[in-house]
């Protein structure tokens, strides 16, 4: 038998002939093309020599795909000698990975077996892809959890158009992050002693170490935070690199912001201990030549304009001085070496370069004058990477964090640019330039506002509703400097109706809860918009903020809920994976996630067209008009239509599907089918037509058939998987077929039925959900019986299993089981007896 297949494979072009002899047309690369005379590459060592009908347009090297009826002449070759035979399937798996290159393991031999079972030419890309799938599906399964499918989602991918390998080892990488930062417990109150703290640097490093380990031990305890050798690590490392800064030269700055690099730490330590350029004041002839033309062009209104030449003109810090006075920039010797420097590294002498060199230099000597292992520990629990971030950035965030009276409208800039969001009344004050930003505009006023109005009260309200001032937070403001006293407060209070009082406590509310809840992120949106927050009426502000806020909860609910649904679904698909897997390298489909996520779900039998044409009716069939209910009827009856042409020919298949198509056109078109969950259903409707293509493609490629079915007042979903123990060459055999047959009840879930049909005798493996049912299906077994003999059939075995997260291939008869392996799967119109 096994050299029958050894054979069959490697030699006999008869068979392989008779199995393209079967389709419609003949796919290869073209490797010659002579006149109407051309030869085509079918992968497995086959050539096909064709004589077409009517010459085409080819290029040698391109698939191409040529229609049986332009076929006039044609012959397969064998391009290989035949191999050696094994003497058991086994041996026979083995040759083939030898010569893929491939480890002989009995999991990759069981691969092989699981690829030829299923169809799929064995070479080695194939074996590679399916190798791949594999390994990447027990990766997702090792690496799953809740926290590793939420940082999947927060990393803001399309995970659908990823592929299977790709979401592997996102996962493996997010694990090992997760990993890295596993927090040792450790008992007591908020403070560790440094014993204690020793201990848990020996438990991590095999040692006590040192005082600043267990310093950043200490801290990151005190902050709460995770006590892991890769925080710790990352702590020290920062602090080694920001030690190292201590003494940075001006040309680190230039080279830096001539790169246009982030003036990270990390950067400046690299730039400072690797980069080979040079640390000097003195100006080549070449530096002369650019300081002399800013030099010209500073002056080219003034008669002291030197002259330009191809001579080098030996320049005075007195000369760069005034240079920098035309600028408007302090012409101290710290800034005339600054302009030194630009020069030198090509940069333009300027106020913005030179002010961002300054700001530079302010912002590290900030950084090391402030960062400590405390504070460096809380920035990395709100997610601040301090060794990669911009040190403008960190001693922004420093001054956030130390209370600082003030910042600057750059400090402030790049806190947003960073996507930090915070409360605006807990900002320091913002020093604004003569022009800024309209966002930093609004948000450097609503902060003053919310200063001034610290004792804010119902009387300073009603005040203003009595004088019938704006009652806006920039018309409080306002209100509240210009009242003279407390007392004129009491005298002009508005009188205290009902009505009155309402309209004081809502003011008052509202500007309670923006002070509480308004965030920087929210006022840039409203800038964005055109809507300034101050100046319009204080209740819609509040209402503007309150709707963005529960937004944003929504949208983290539905990242949660996201997270999980993930979750759930790539331990399902890792779980079971292979046959998906299979079944998309069966179709010639990239492993992409959509591809096999949609593959998992054909073969679970979940999610297709009889659910979705349920879960869509269920929506409309509350809407009892006679329209709406005859429509509902034409579907099923078109549904069950297609059942039933199935014993007839592909034809009658196609126009039952083209019928329950229109009946879904018209219900689409309908006005009184739909009530109130009109979107929804429309929804349901758009992904019924999608599965409606999705099986027309299905059959087109030979792979499954699937039917929604009308059954026990209520839509479902049957699908049938068929594969031919005979040739290709031969006709579809009705006593000789080999399929799984999985049908999705009611009362009972999915229920897979193995069916072997040889000579007239039956036998069925059924897979169930739960053993239980077990009982309910062999109380029909006697009649079944009955009614196979009377088609001329007998019933040889029935076997109940429970399916445990299976897929409907499983059901298929094992090797052993059969006496070939089947070879083929058709789809179409077959001669269904039973």
């Amino acid at each position: 038998m096994i050299e029958n297949r050894i054979n069959s494979k490697y030699s006999n072009a008869i068979s392989s002939y008779t199995s393209l002899s079967s389709s419609s047309r003949v796919v290869g690369t073209l490797i010659e093309k002579i006149n109407n005379n051309i030869k085509l590459d079918l992968g497995d060592n086959r050539i096909f020599s064709i004589e077409l009908v009517e010459d085409m347009d080819l290029t040698v090297g391109e698939t191409v795909s040529i229609e049986k009826s332009n076929i006039k002449k044609s012959s397969l070759e064998k391009d290989v000698p035949d191999a050696p035979l094994a003497k058991s399937q086994s041996d026979f798996y083995s040759l083939l990975l030898a010569e893929f290159n491939a480890e002989i393991s009995s999991e990759n031999i069981s691969a092989l077996e699981k690829m030829d079972r299923h169809g799929i030419p064995l070479n080695s890309e194939n074996f590679e892809a399916y190798r791949i799938a594999r390994d990447s599906f027990r990766q997702i399964e090792s690496s799953l959890s809740y926290d590793s499918a939420v940082a999947l989602v927060q990393q803001d991918v399309d995970l659908e158009s990823e592929s299977i390998d790709s979401v592997a080892r996102r996962l493996s990488d997010i694990s090992s992050e997760l990993e890295g930062t596993r927090r040792i417990e450790v008992s007591g109150g908020s403070e560790l002693s440094t014993e204690q703290a020793e201990d848990i640097a020996l438990e991590i490093y095999g040692s006590r170490m040192g005082k600043d380990i267990t310093d950043i031990i200490k801290a990151l305890h005190r902050e709460g935070l995770s006590i892991s050798k890769k925080n710790i690590d990352k702590i020290n490392d920062t602090f080694y690199k920001l030690n190292d800064l201590r003494d940075v030269k001006d040309a680190t700055f230039v080279e830096a912001l001539g790169d246009e690099l982030d003036i990270s730490i990390d950067t400046l330590y690299r730039l400072k201990n690797y980069s080979a350029k040079l640390d000097s004041s003195e100006l080549s002839e070449a530096d002369m030549i650019r300081l002399q033309k800013m030099l010209s062009k500073s002056y080219s209104s003034s008669s002291k304009s030197p002259e330009l030449s191809d001579s080098v003109v030996q320049l005075s810090d007195e000369d760069i001085s005034e240079f920098l006075k035309s600028i408007g920039v302090e012409a101290s010797p710290e800034y005339v070496d600054m302009a030194k420097k630009l020069v030198i590294h090509g940069i333009e002498v300027n106020t913005e370069n030179l002010a961002a060199l300054d700001h530079m230099k302010q912002s590290l000597s900030h950084v090391l004058g402030s960062l400590d292992y405390e504070n460096s520990s809380a920035l990395g629990s709100i997610g601040v990477d301090i060794e990669n971030t911009d040190l403008r950035e960190l001693s922004a965030e420093l001054k956030l964090m130390k209370n600082s009276p003030e910042i600057t409208e750059t400090e402030l800039l790049s806190l947003l640019k960073r996507s930090q969001d915070i409360k605006v009344s807990e900002l320091p004050k913002i020093s604004l330039s003569s022009e800024p930003a309209p966002e930093i505009k609004s948000i450097a006023d609503i902060s003053d506002i919310f200063s001034n109005l610290e004792r804010l009260d119902l009387n300073a309200i009603s005040v203003q509703i009595k004088r019938n001032l704006p009652l806006t937070l920039s018309g409080i403001n306002e209100g509240f400097l210009t009242a003279e006293s407390s007392t004129a407060l009491e005298v002009d209070r508005v009188d205290s109706s009902a009505q009155n009082m309402r309209r004081i406590d809502e003011v008052y509310r509202s500007f309670q809860f923006l002070k509480a809840e308004l965030t920087t992120a929210m006022v840039s949106k409203s800038v964005s918009e055109s809507i300034s927050l101050e100046h319009v009426d204080i209740v819609v502000a509040s209402r503007y903020v309150e709707q963005y806020r529960d937004n944003m909860l929504k949208f983290e609910r539905d990242k949660s809920l996201k997270a999980e649904s993930l979750k759930e679904s790539l331990s399902e698909i890792s779980s079971s994976g292979d046959d998906a897997a299979l079944l998309v390298l069966k179709s010639k489909k990239p492993l992409l996630l959509s591809e096999i996520r949609s593959a998992h779900a054909l073969l679970a039998n979940k999610d297709q067209l009889g659910h979705k044409l349920s879960e869509f009716s269920s929506l409309t069939h509350s809407e009892k008009s006679g329209e709406a209910l005859a429509l509902l009827q034409k579907l099923k009856e078109s549904v069950s239509a297609i059942y039933r042409s199935l014993s007839r020919s592909r034809d009658e298949v196609e126009a039952s599907y083209r019928d329950m198509e229109q009946q879904l056109k018209n219900m689409e078109s309908s006005s009184s089918l739909f009530g109130r969950d009109e979107e929804l259903a429309r929804g349901k409707l758009s992904e019924a037509f999608e599965k409606l293509d999705e099986n027309r493609r299905l059959s087109q490629e030979n792979k499954i058939v699937q039917l929604p079915v009308y059954m026990n007042g209520q839509f479902s979903n049957l699908n049938m998987y068929f594969r031919d123990r005979k040739q290709r060459n031969s006709a579809k055999d009705p006593d000789d077929i080999s399929a799984v047959i999985s049908i999705d009840t009611a009362n009972m879930g999915n229920l897979n039925i193995g069916l072997e049909v040889e000579s007239k005798s039956i036998s069925l493996k059924v897979g169930v959900e739960n053993l239980d049912y077990k009982n309910s299906l062999e109380k029909s077994i006697g009649a079944f019986s009955t009614s196979l003999e009377e088609l001329g059939y007998s019933l040889a075995s029935l076997d109940f299993h429970e399916l445990d997260g299976a897929s409907m291939l499983d059901n298929f008869t094992s090797e052993s089981e059969s006496a070939e392996r089947p070879k083929v799967m058709h789809s179409g119109a077959f001669d269904l007896k039973i």
